[in-house]
């Protein structure tokens, strides 16, 4: 159902995990607020399957192994990014020593030499499950840009592969990606990754698991270290992105009204907004006001507010 309200649309979005009212920003000659939901469960929609925020992690003890994401979908579940067997091992199978970076997750011991072949033997790679939830058909579509930070002596290439069910066999996505030569905290921005042309990523029906393993090799020494890295840019660091549709929702969330409706970017001050809402269930996770790039993508969207409270209002400011 859209109702139609002026200068902007409004739509109802029902999900029984994280709730989310989004805005989208157009420069036209003003910039129109454009607040949207996703209209019914029972169609498929754009979701957000799992994000993670690397700024200001825990990284004692190299950080925590499984990484559990800060959001995840109600239609999937996920423990979150866990280290190979090799990974803080030495290739003679000794634990390595060294401090991890900050903001950042992964580890060395990469170590041992060879190409894909070698490094999978040594257990070289990170991993992480999904599991469809029950009644959901999910499609993996993309792996949004991400950072990736490595040392002089870390691993030079990686491959990503994909398997469907736990001991399905794995399937490489596209060729191997070479890191890039900046070891800073600078990092290597890495483009984002297609998956919505693999068949076998999509309409995946309830209980099925996917997993992805990004495999790496070409360090020169155990001590040589490689992260996920976080992003220069605000917002979440290291995303999935996908389709979802079915479920039985809880919880509904009702867009009241959005203060103001239309404002226009004429200085290099902050535009303030006031989004109200209601909801009818149990909701499960915080609402949070989004806000899309200029070119409307939720894909690493800016969080501007968000809100504990069932029913209420968020104000925020719309960055210059």
């Amino acid at each position: 159902m859209k109702t139609t309200l002026p200068n902007f649309s409004n739509f109802t979005k029902k999900k029984s995990s994280k709730t989310v009212f989004r805005a989208i920003f157009c420069f036209f000659p003003a910039l129109a607020l454009l607040v949207t939901g996703l209209v019914s469960p029972a169609y498929a929609q754009t979701d957000t399957l799992a994000t993670w925020e690397l700024t200001g992690i825990v990284t004692t003890n190299w950080g925590a192994s499984p990484l559990p994401a800060q959001s995840t979908s109600s239609a999937v579940t996920t423990d979150g990014w866990l280290r190979g067997s090799g990974v803080l091992l030495n290739n003679l199978g000794v634990a390595t020593t060294g401090s991890p970076a900050g903001n950042a997750w992964g580890g060395n011991g990469w170590d041992g030499g060879g190409g894909l072949d070698s490094a999978l033997f040594r257990g070289d790679f990170v991993s992480i499950s999904f599991v469809v939830a029950a009644g959901q058909t999910v499609g993996f579509t993309e792996i949004p840009a991400y950072n990736v930070r490595r040392s002089s002596s870390g691993p030079t290439t990686g491959q990503w592969q994909y398997s469907i069910n736990p001991n399905g066999t794995f399937v490489n996505i596209g060729g191997p990606i070479t890191w890039g030569s900046t070891t800073t905290a600078t990092g290597n921005t890495q483009p984002a990754i297609t998956l919505s042309a693999i068949s076998d990523l999509q309409n995946l029906s309830g209980g099925s698991t996917v997993v992805f393993r990004l495999v790496n090799y070409g360090a020169t020494s155990s001590g040589g270290t490689w992260y996920f890295n976080q992003l220069s840019s605000a917002g979440r660091d290291f995303t999935f992105m996908g389709s979802t549709s079915g479920g039985n929702p809880s919880a509904t969330l009702t867009l009241a009204s959005v203060t103001p409706s239309l404002f226009c970017a004429i200085s290099a001050g902050q535009a303030s907004v006031t989004a109200n809402y209601t909801s009818t269930g149990t909701l499960t996770a915080p609402v949070e006001l989004q806000l899309s790039n200029a070119q409307g993508s939720f894909a690493n969207p800016t969080v501007l507010g968000s809100s504990s409270s069932a029913t209420g209002s968020i104000t925020a400011f719309i960055p210059a």
